[in-house]
This record gives structure tokens, sequence and C-alpha cells, in this order.
């Protein structure tokens, strides 16, 4: 039973309450004056972590000798922090008294208020250990007073159920030996006492058992009482933060937060994965800020080219990682890629064509200042990869340029001053090939 009591202590907050206790006590050490201190400190770090089946005795009770000063150091805790250690104790145990399933909890806060009282030249022994203690300083103290004759000795009054002197004497006379005396008396008083502590035990782990099925309901009553019913905790301010084309209300329409709600009426994470469900979000932050205000925080993708499958389907918007993102992001200024592996593409969906981050590499060379502002500019408006050995680009003059599927990025470099030599010569040049290693042909 002592066991259940302490894992269901240590549960439910005795972890916290003990650690604290340990680091105080090594701040404590961390002083010379403070040893002591930091001592008593650990003492009741062990009392936090288990109270049950545990008591706080005197040092000497247990064969050690007090050291010099240990009443002061009691008289300095006491009055600059055991006073007001031992009433919240007190107080805390009381509250406890007030529910039947945690009245066991309320006598181990007791036993805390008793250890943080006056800790120091203590010691912390078992329970057994303790009662025993008790019994042997009872037997002292019961000596002392017969020796000093403060209390007259019984000589022939016999306790009931047990034989006396004279008794015991005349039966050795009579049989030689000594006859054995039976004490029914104190074989009932102990069947008693073993009957009630089946009994008291049989309590405490229903009573164990019960506080640990009411305790999960209990606090999520509370959190619900206390927070999320609580208009303290209304959503009054929904701040919203983007970097492209989406408004304010889309972001919290696809968050399905909407001011007047509870700030904790919703997870976090769950608006964040909502909001990141947008074809165009590529990411999204949320946090709350107590007491009534949610900042959203998305970073959009960005479009950079449009794809249209085989079939000639209605074309999509794609960001440079192979998104789709919709008809919503398309602008009439995007290259189209066309040839692409003809699948149904949807918003959100992922482009799986292998030929397809080569043109995204393409379109991400000729956009570098040395290939877009050169005279006469490169500047692709449609990447063809029907035919799967090489890439066709047409340019915003007219111009076709075929690419070999590697090694295209020199290729681009050489185009640049091919086009700028025919440029400078009036050469019609309308067609580039480019596909071979060496020695490109250009026709009109």
């Amino acid at each position: 039973m002592t066991t259940i009591g302490n894992i269901l202590w240590f549960i439910l907050g005795g972890i916290i309450a003990g650690t604290l206790w340990m680091l105080a006590g090594a701040v404590f050490c961390l002083t010379v004056v403070g040893i002591p201190f930091g001592l008593a400190c650990f003492r009741i770090a062990v009392f936090a972590y288990a109270p049950f089946g545990k008591e706080l005795v005197d040092a000497r009770d247990v064969g050690e000798e007090r050291l010099s000063g240990t009443g002061f150091a009691n008289f300095l805790w006491f009055a600059l922090a055991g006073l007001w250690l031992w009433i919240s104790f007190v107080l805390a145990g009381i509250s406890m008294l007030i529910g039947i399933v945690t009245i066991p909890f309320g006598f181990a806060y007791f036993k805390l208020a008793t250890a943080a009282f006056a800790p120091l030249g203590k010691r912390i022994v078992s329970g057994d250990m303790a009662h025993v203690i008790r019994q042997r300083k009872a037997s002292g103290q019961l000596d002392d007073r017969l020796s000093h004759g403060k209390i007259e000795r019984a000589r022939e009054v016999p306790l009931p159920g047990m034989a006396s002197r004279t008794e015991k004497r005349e039966s050795e006379r009579e049989f030689g030996v000594r006859k054995p005396i039976r004490h029914s008396s104190t074989a009932r008083s102990l069947a008693r006492r073993r009957t009630a502590r089946a009994v008291r035990n049989v309590l405490l782990a229903l009573l164990a058992l019960a506080a640990l099925a009411g305790a999960v309901p209990a606090s999520r009553w509370f959190f619900r009482r206390a927070v999320s019913e609580n208009d303290f905790f209304t959503l009054r301010h929904a701040d919203v933060l983007t970097d492209g084309i989406l408004t304010a209300n889309h972001i919290l329409a696809a968050a399905g937060v909407s001011v007047g709600t509870n700030l904790f009426a919703f997870s976090v994470d769950g608006v964040r994965d909502r909001i990141a469900a947008d074809p165009l979000v590529q990411s999204a932050t949320v946090v709350r800020r107590i007491p009534d205000t949610l900042l959203v925080s998305v970073v959009e993708r960005r479009p950079v080219a449009r794809i249209t499958g085989a079939s000639e389907t209605a074309p999509l918007a794609i960001d440079d990682t192979g998104h789709v993102l919709g008809p919503s992001a398309l602008r009439s200024a995007l290259p189209t890629l066309s040839g692409l592996s003809d699948t149904v593409l949807a918003p959100g969906d992922v482009v799986s064509d292998p030929l397809l981050p080569r043109l995204l590499d393409i379109l991400s060379i000729c956009n570098h200042p040395e290939i877009r502002d050169a005279t006469p500019p490169v500047r692709p408006i449609r990447l063809d990869v029907s035919d799967r050995t090489r890439i066709l680009m047409t340019l915003d003059n007219g111009e076709n340029v075929f690419l070999s599927t590697d090694g295209y990025a020199d290729k681009i470099r050489r185009l640049v001053v091919m086009r700028r030599v025919a440029s400078e010569r009036s050469l019609p040049l309308r067609n580039w090939d480019l596909t071979a290693d060496r020695s490109y042909p250009a026709t009109p």
C-alpha cells in the first residue's frame, strides 16, 4: 500500500516538488555556511518524492551524535523559512482532508510540514523503525520513572490473562518444571491488530484506486472550467502576416479559426497543419499570445512556370520544387512546360516526371542576370519534352533552341555568344541545335 501511495504521489506532483527541493539544496551547498541548510533541503526532498512509509526522528535516536549549534541552526531555519513552509504544508494537508479519496495525501502533507519545520539534526527512517524507536523511548522513560520511585511497582497484581509470580513458583514446585502460561488476551489483541491492519490496507488501496480513477476527469474538468471556458482567454485579435497574394480572411478560413472563440479551444499544431494544406502555402507558423491574440505567419510558394500534360489539359502553376499551385497562381508571363508525363494533376500534387527538375534548372539558369540581360537576351517562353531525348526551348522572339538533357548549362552560355555574333553580323538564324557536344549548327 505504501508503494502505491508513493507512486501516485510521485506521478501527481512529487517529482516536481522533490526536484525543486533538490535544486534548492544544491544552491545552498554551493556556499560554505549554507551546507547544513542544503542537507536539510535534501531531507525534505526525500519526503517530497515519497512521503508514505517514512518518518523523521532525532539523530540521537538512531545512534548518531547531535552536532553543536543544531538548535541555533534550526532556529534560523524556522525564522527564515520553516514557519512559512510549515503553514503552507499544513494548509495544503487540511485542503486534502476535504475529499475522502485525498485523505492519505493530506497526512502526507502533514509529514512534510513536520520535516520542513526544523529538519536539522533529524534523520529519515522507515515507519517500522520509527515505531520501534518510540517503543524503546517509552520503555526507557518508564524505567526512569520506576527507578526514581515516581510509579509504585505492581508486585503481585498480574495483568488480565497473565499469571502472577507466586502462581508461577507454585507451578514449578508442583510439577518440577515451569508450566507454560497461556496469555489468551494478548493473542486476541494481536489478532485484532492484524485484522485492523489488513482492513486499513484494503481501504487505502481502494482510496488510491479511486483517486487515480478520478484524477484524470478531475483535471480535465478543472482545465475546462479554468481555461477553455474562461472568457478571459477569448480570441480578440488575429494578426496574420503573409508575403504573397493570400488574404488574412482566406488564411483564417483555412485555419478554421474565428475571432470570438476560446484561445485554447483549438490546437496550434492543428491550425498550422490546416494552413499548410493550402497549395499556395509553403510553411506556416502559429503562436498563441496570452490572453487574447493569435499570431499567424505564412510563407507562400512562388510560381515559376505553367505546366500542361501530354493531353494538353488546362495549365496549372507550379513552384520551383514541382508543387502544383492551382489556377489562381497563373501569370501570363510564366513560361510553359509541356510534354511531361500525362498524369491528372490537381492543386497540392507534386509532379513526378524525372525531366521536370532539368526544365526548372534551365529556367533558373536563364534567369541569371548574365543570361537574362544579354544582348540579345535569352528569355524562354516554352520548354517542351515531347521528344524525351532532347529539350525544345522556344524564346520570346520565336527562336527555337534544342538542348540535350544533360550538360545544358555550358551550352546555354555558348548560345549567348553565338546569338550575339549572329546579331552583329545580321544573320537571320532562327533554329539552334545544341544537342551535340561541339559544332552546333544553326539555320534560318
